[in-house]
């Protein structure tokens, strides 16, 4: 039942989703206010990524049973559209 715990996937995931978040932060300038939900965010897009890759029938190349790139990319746009709204939520709130 929790056999999916012990998968080697589940660690890759929880790192590359906090090292995208912490790049997304720094490269946009967002701070450490949102951080938790914003890696939370990732891991949401990670597990996405995941899910759609065998439903998509990708052929990109897996690293043992996971779809690394196309959960990358599913976290980075998650993250890029987050900051994007966020930026621009925090511009309004200043006006």
């Amino acid at each position: 039942m929790l056999d999916w715990l012990l998968t080697p996937a589940v660690p890759l995931t929880v790192v590359l989703a906090l090292a995208y978040t912490l790049a997304i932060h720094l490269f946009m300038g967002l701070g450490p206010r949102r951080l938790v939900w914003h890696w939370l965010l990732a891991l949401a897009g990670m597990a996405a990524g995941y899910e759609l890759a065998p439903r998509l029938n990708s052929h990109l190349p897996a690293l043992g049973d996971a779809h690394v790139i196309e959960a990358s990319l599913a976290a980075l746009m998650v993250l890029l559209l987050t900051g994007v709204w966020t930026r621009l939520s925090a511009r309004e709130a200043l006006t």
